[in-house]
């Protein structure tokens, strides 16, 4: 089967979804990873070392000594960077820094976060000598929307992935990509992949997650980088030459799969629906919201019909409220009866020690498949935005990852039933209603 075929055949789930068998090959077999490939266009990739980075100051350190350590060159992927408070400042500084003594410091951020948060950040690295790229826009079509407008815009019809009801919104008509992979890639031989972007927030005040990844991988991302580099500049991105990785012992097990909606690329949705249709046991999801794609929310519900015990762990009104005013709690509201009918477990997030915003992007199945990446469980990161998952197995760090979960479902969560749904206000299911217009910006 082409990889064209078989991803159609995963996006297009509906047409099993009603059957309680899983008709997949076990998890991680030999033929599971064959389809993987097929479906997604990746391939294992061995790491020299791997860590999952969970605690903020930790992940402050290792960000910090990835850059002062860089001796050749930078990537970093971002959907925004603010050098408006001390973490913010340090990091973005380091970033000018490097450029100043020569090293190639390649940036490319999503336009409209960025003009919004601290434009003058780019204005320092480019005078520095880093190479900074914003791509993409947000812009409603009555907001004065003109289809003759479309420098840095990535704009193009809704994808014929988004479902029926999301079309009837008034932002149907046409809606701009975005980037939203977060990655910083060191000398060919580091990366740091997950939900953080450079702002005080991820280190200090927010619940997120990274990948901290040496060997091999990070070259074959390095080369990603510089072909959307070159896509987005016009210019030759990747002609610096990228050295072989050095021969030192390698932990097995790794995968790293993007998707780019633009060029019609939904490898990350396949990979999660393909992770999901042969889960036999559990799947865990930690989300910043609950936005589902109605192919994987339809492979989720067939999941749950078999039997396998499914959570997910989202925001709480009360943690909401650090973004827009708690606008992805009342989105994320509309989905909870249908899952819960279905018997799928929703916990809502509270705080390990104190109340915290949880942005981290986790999928954990059978406890023997871990992904952390960029991608949110709605239906922007799965057709709208371009997005990164890395996914481990065979790896010793999903233990570490199961653990974690446990800890947030019992210490960090509460979960939400049947019962509270029925208890909510009046005006409270109005704005959740209402909060519906917004689906495709989350």
């Amino acid at each position: 089967m082409s990889r064209h075929n078989a991803k159609r055949e995963v996006l297009a789930f509906s047409m099993e979804a009603q059957s309680t068998i899983c008709p997949y090959p076990p998890l991680l077999s030999p033929s599971w990873q064959d389809r993987m490939d097929q479906l997604t266009g990746s391939r294992e990739l061995p790491a020299e070392s791997v860590e999952i980075l969970y605690e903020q100051n930790r992940a402050y350190q290792v960000w910090k000594e990835t850059l002062l350590k860089a001796e050749k060159s930078i990537r970093l992927y971002t959907y925004y960077l603010r050098a408006k408070g001390p973490v913010g400042k340090e990091l973005v500084s380091l970033l000018e820094k490097k450029a100043r003594q020569g090293l190639t410091v390649r940036i490319i951020a999503a336009r409209y976060a960025q003009m919004a948060c601290d434009p003058r950040a780019v204005h320092r690295l480019r005078k520095a000598g880093a190479e900074v790229l914003l791509v993409g826009n947000i812009s409603p079509p009555f907001f004065g929307f003109s289809r003759k407008r479309k420098r840095h815009r990535l704009v193009a019809p809704l994808p014929e992935g988004i479902h029926r009801k999301e079309r009837r919104t008034a932002t149907g008509i046409l809606i701009d990509f975005s980037l939203h992979i977060k990655t910083l890639l060191v000398d060919h031989t580091t990366a740091l992949v997950g939900g953080r972007n450079i702002n005080d927030n991820y280190f200090t005040s927010w619940e997120d997650t990274d990948l901290f990844i040496t060997g091999p991988v990070a070259a074959e991302l390095t080369r990603r980088f510089d072909i959307e580099f070159s896509l987005f500049s016009g210019g030759d991105g990747t002609k610096e030459e990228i050295p072989a990785p050095r021969e030192r012992e390698k932990l097995p097990g790794l995968r790293c799969i993007i998707s780019n909606p633009w060029e019609q690329s939904y490898e990350t949705l396949a990979a999660l629906i393909h992770a999901v249709r042969a889960a036999e046991k559990s799947i865990h999801i930690v989300t910043q919201y609950v936005i589902p794609p109605r192919a994987l929310l339809e492979a989720l519900e067939a999941a749950a019909r078999r039997g396998v015990d499914i959570h997910i762990i989202t925001n709480s009104r009360a943690s909401g409220k650090a973004v827009a005013g708690g606008l992805c709690w009342y989105l994320s509201s509309n989905w909870y009866g249908a899952l819960l009918r279905q018997g799928i477990h929703i916990h809502e997030w509270k705080g390990l020690e104190k109340l915290t915003y949880l942005h981290t992007k986790l999928f954990l199945v059978d406890r023997r498949w871990l992904a952390i990446g960029s991608f949110n469980l709605s239906v922007r990161s799965a057709y709208l935005e371009s997005e990164i998952l890395c996914a481990l197995y065979e790896n010793p760090h999903i233990e570490e990852a199961g653990n974690l979960l446990d800890d947030y479902l019992n210490r960090g969560s509460t979960e939400v039933t049947l019962e509270d749904l029925r208890r909510t206000s009046l005006s409270t299911r109005i704005i959740t209603k209402a909060a519906l217009f917004f689906r495709l910006y989350y």
